[in-house]
């Protein structure tokens, strides 16, 4: 970076290069506690294993979850009644099977804290999140149709 800025072309040039220097400058000596403190916040509020392995087995099942007498290989029901409090599972009622499904912000949580978890808990298979579209999670993606190709049944017209 200090090369950049002895070597610019003009002041302009110079100005930028001792910027960008400065400001990867901040960016790594800020790095650490960044770090340390975002750790710090996640591991306290980790899951445990029991509780992992079992919102795992639900993302991978989809919405329509798995029966409740299912779940007591995977996780006791003290953890269970922990991933109901924090709104993670809900139970639901289908005739007369109680099934535990996954909530919006159980796989929020999911999708967007698996690779900690899988370094937290290798052991743990990750989770597969097929069940789950990207568009679901994210509306303001548009589907834009594929320029030379036919349009889709039923959706919008590809210009030919």
């Amino acid at each position: 970076m200090e090369v950049d800025e002895a070597y610019a072309q003009n002041r302009t040039a110079a100005t930028r290069a001792r910027a960008a220097y400065a400001r990867l400058d901040l960016l790594i000596k800020d790095a650490a506690p960044t770090a340390a403190k975002h750790l710090t916040r996640f591991l306290s509020e980790a899951m445990n294993v029991r509780q992992w392995r079992l919102m795992v087995t639900l993302a991978n099942a989809g919405m329509e979850g798995i029966a409740l007498a299912g779940t007591s290989r995977y996780a006791p029901a003290d953890d269970v009644r922990a991933l109901q409090i924090r709104q993670y599972v809900a139970l639901l009622q289908r005739g007369d099977q109680a099934y535990l499904a996954p909530t919006e912000n159980g796989i929020a949580t999911v999708r967007a804290n698996y690779p900690r978890y899988g370094r937290l808990y290798p052991r743990v298979p990750a989770p597969t999140l097929v069940h789950y579209s990207a568009q679901r999670r994210q509306p303001r993606i548009a589907v834009r149709p594929r320029f030379g190709r036919p349009p889709s049944e039923g959706g919008p017209t590809a210009l030919v």
